[in-house]
């Protein structure tokens, strides 16, 4: 009785806007009304319960020397304990059910999913749900954005996040540009993966998991022909993609691929073949990409994303033109960060690149305003493992032992160091995030670097208690890939990350072949390792991220003996981290 007059009363209260703007992205042009009857979909995000007792038990089951390591939790013990209160869902069908009519809806452990009319979503939501199509991609939507949207102000502590209503499937990222071969330039391939990091001999295991590459905002995925070549010229099996292996849409047969989806794909698997390969793709950002994975029976156990933005823009509607799930910067990042520690509960791995604007960030590429360093997300969230990017220097070239190598100078060895402005025209990126604190793995590490000789920015720039990244780092300069039949140039984290997680990989699946749990959450494992095996990292201690992609800056943080914000505990030795793994009790 009282649930029902609740409701009966929710049409007499006041509304609680949700809206952060009612800008119209530039590259989207309105179409006009759809018709009322047209069906569209929208999401309810309740608060979750729970989360510092699962907070706990991560930190406990990804802790190396716990005897719960790696005793992973099912999805069903895991929305057991994180699932919203039974009450406020009744609350909000019963608003549903008493306010329009002819609507679907299903519920998760934390969440309301709905499909219905647009003039159902209209009266719901007070808005005016208007029909969009992008300059760029010809990609229809629709959206309530320019009249902005509510929910009943008696609503507002049940519902965290609104998603699909005033929500454009756009952001600003850095476009990879492929540059023409040079005869006198030395490339990085798979066959210079395994000289410079000690891969080789270590990909044959009697039991393989699962990798992916993680694309965003409707890309036009790869081509299946450049990855057959690609992988033929490197000496490597080639392969079919049947569809449980594709997550979203992706045309094989593309003409116009993406370029980061085809970096991606071809490193990823070039670095790991002996794998179960996996492609996602999604049309929106981070929280439904993590909440798409996690509601998976069973998710690629590693994974790689190349795509980050500042913290505190993720909702900037002049930067990023608002959140995709209606909130602040910081209400979006640490609810998205939370199906990321879901995602670490059932074993899985995410991956993501430093970025390629140094400390200061893509949204001060010229290192002008008050706001001179500015941490990245999903890369400084602890729950995934962050990579940074060096260029080789003075290199030596590979023995020629693949196609591709014979008819180009492949990198074989060399001095690296982090990519800057100066040494390759963008700067990798590093620095203390302002969301998420340090966590317990880190402690060490970060505290040795503090307390370094190591010059860093004023305290009042940077918060020297969040969590630090990136916590590794690999080459990321002159990749060789196939775009349409033809070989190019391309830099960036973007290539270091899916070229980390397929070593991950790897060492998963030597945990898989001796009859023990995925990696999951592998940073607290590595930097366990960092302290126990100095040969599993090479320290780097040259170098500094104070520039962009643009200019150098007045601030950034500095190389030093140790882990630190450059190249976090160094680079790989992976022949010696594979040994470590085999030889682990746990």
């Amino acid at each position: 009785m009282f649930v029902k007059l609740l409701v009966a009363l929710l049409g007499l209260q006041s509304r609680t806007p949700l809206h952060k703007t009612t800008n119209i992205p530039s590259s989207w042009v309105k179409i006009g009304k759809p018709l009322s009857n047209t069906t569209s979909n929208f999401a309810l995000l309740l608060p979750q319960a729970n989360v510092d007792k699962l907070t706990d038990i991560v930190n406990d089951r990804s802790n190396p020397n716990s005897p719960n390591y790696g005793k992973w939790l099912s999805p069903f013990e895991i929305d057991l304990m994180i699932g919203s209160n039974p009450k406020d869902f009744e609350v909000i069908m019963d608003w549903l059910h008493n306010t329009v009519t002819g609507w679907g809806c299903f519920r998760t452990a934390d969440s309301v999913y709905c499909r219905t009319t647009i003039k159902n979503i209209n009266i719901l939501f007070d808005t005016e749900m208007l029909e969009y199509k992008n300059s760029v991609t010809n990609y229809s939507f629709y959206s309530g954005r320019k009249k902005g949207y509510s929910i009943p102000a008696s609503l507002q502590p049940l519902i965290e996040l609104v998603i699909g209503i005033g929500d454009f499937p756009e952001y600003t990222h850095r476009n990879l540009k492929p540059k023409n071969l040079n005869d006198g330039t030395y490339y990085i391939s798979p066959l210079s993966i395994t000289k410079l990091y000690n891969v080789s001999n270590y990909n044959i295991n009697s039991v393989v998991g699962s990798q992916s590459v993680v694309e965003f905002q409707n890309d036009n995925c790869f081509n299946l022909n450049d990855l057959n070549y690609f992988l033929k010229d490197n000496a490597l099996q080639t392969v079919n993609f049947s569809k449980s292996q594709l997550i979203g849409e992706c045309d094989l047969t593309t003409q116009n691929p993406d370029v980061e989806a085809t970096l991606d794909i071809q490193y990823q698997l070039g670095v790991n073949t002996n794998t179960v390969q996996e492609y996602v793709s999604v049309p929106d950002w981070l929280y439904q990409f993590a909440n798409t994975l996690y509601n998976l029976p069973n998710p690629p156990l590693v994974n790689s994303m190349s795509y980050g933005w500042a913290e505190k823009d993720q909702c900037d509607p002049d930067v990023f033109p608002e959140c995709y799930i209606g909130g602040d910067a910081e209400v979006y990042s640490k609810r998205t960060n939370i199906e990321f520690l879901k995602l670490a509960l059932r074993g899985v791995t995410l991956v993501a690149a430093s970025g390629d604007a140094g400390a200061a960030g893509r949204t001060n590429e010229m290192c002008t305003d008050d706001s001179p360093l500015n941490p990245v997300f999903p890369t400084a969230s602890p729950y995934v493992l962050s990579v940074g990017g060096t260029i080789v220097m003075n290199p030596t070239k590979a023995k020629a032992s693949t196609p591709l190598c014979k008819t180009n100078n492949c990198v074989g060895g060399g001095e690296e160091l982090n990519c800057d402005f100066d040494r390759c025209g963008w700067t990798s990126g590093g620095g203390f995030s302002n969301f998420f604190n340090r966590p317990w793995w880190q402690e060490a590490a970060s505290n040795s670097y503090l307390n370094s000789s190591a010059p860093f920015p004023p305290q009042k720039y940077f918060n020297k208690m969040g969590r630090v990244y990136p916590d590794i780092a690999a080459v990321s300069h002159n990749y060789i890939i196939r775009v349409m039949g033809q070989y190019m140039g391309v830099d960036g984290t973007s290539a270091s990350s899916p070229t980390i997680s397929a070593m991950i990989s790897q060492l998963n699946n030597l945990r898989l072949s001796q009859n023990k749990p995925s990696l999951g959450l592998v940073a607290p494992l590595l930097y366990d390792m960092f302290a126990k095996c100095p040969l599993c990292f090479k320290d780097v201690v040259e170098g500094s991220n104070n520039s962009t992609e643009y200019v150098d800056c007045p601030y950034g943080y500095a190389a030093t003996t140790g882990y630190d914000a450059v190249y976090g505990l160094g680079l790989p030795n992976f022949g010696r981290m594979y040994e470590y793994i085999k030889n682990m009790k746990n």
